[in-house]
């Protein structure tokens, strides 16, 4: 399968998921946004995630999340466990 295939696959797949939980339980945005999702999770014991990356800029997305937000959640997870 193409990546551009799976593509359409993914997003037709995604139109079935009701906006309600898709919201709850995705993350996308600048740092600052998907930060506190992640917090939210992490705060109801969530310690494991799977991640998944899109767009044309991809390696700069994975860039940007092991520079920002790793570091937040690394944080935050030392504040409440030492």
């Amino acid at each position: 399968m193409s990546n551009q295939d799976w593509i359409v696959k993914m997003r037709e797949a995604a139109t079935k998921i009701p906006d309600p939980i898709a919201r709850s339980s995705t993350a996308v945005g600048t740092p600052e946004d998907i930060i506190p999702v992640f917090e939210r999770f992490m705060e109801a014991g969530v310690n494991h995630f799977v991640i998944r990356f899109w767009g044309k800029n991809y390696f700069g997305s994975i860039d940007k999340f092991a520079s920002h937000v790793m570091p937040a959640l690394r944080k935050k997870n030392k504040e409440k466990f030492g």
